[in-house]
C-alpha cells in the first residue's frame, strides 16, 4: 500500500493564501463572473479600451454593467438592443441564393400541405 504524502510547506502556504483570498472576496461580495464572447469582438474591444484609457477587460464589463443597471428602463432597452451594420446583398449573391433555394426545392419537393410562396 502506497504511503500517503503530506502536503509540502509551499502547498500549505498556497492553500492558506487561497482560503484568505476567498474569505476576503466573500466579505466584499466579490464573486467570479465569466463572460465568453466571440473572438471577432476582441480587436474592436481593444480599440475601444485604448481609446478610453482602459487596460483591463474586467473594468469594461463592470462599467457596462453599472451603467446598464443604473439606467432607466427606456435607456436599458436601447442599450440592450442589438445594433447591426446594414448591408446590401449583391445581385450576384442574391441569384446564387435563389438558385440554391430552387435546387433545394427540386431535390426535396414540398409536401402537398406545405405553404410555399414562389416569387415571380
Amino acid at each position: 500500500m502506497a504511503e500517503e504524502q503530506q502536503p509540502t510547506a509551499e502547498a500549505i502556504k498556497q492553500r492558506k493564501k487561497r482560503e484568505k483570498e476567498a474569505a476576503k472576496n466573500a466579505a466584499l461580495g466579490i464573486e467570479k463572473f465569466t463572460v465568453e464572447v466571440a473572438g471577432v469582438f476582441k480587436p474592436d474591444l481593444k480599440r475601444v479600451m485604448a481609446a478610453h484609457g482602459i487596460n483591463n477587460q474586467q473594468e469594461v464589463y463592470q462599467l457596462l454593467l453599472m451603467n446598464l443597471i443604473g439606467a432607466d428602463f427606456e435607456t436599458q432597452a436601447k442599450m440592450l438592443k442589438c445594433v447591426t451594420t446594414p448591408f446590401v446583398i449583391a445581385e450576384k449573391v442574391s441569384r446564387l441564393i435563389e438558385a440554391a433555394g430552387m435546387k433545394s426545392l427540386a431535390d426535396d419537393p414540398p409536401e402537398p400541405d406545405d405553404e410555399i410562396d414562389i416569387p415571380e
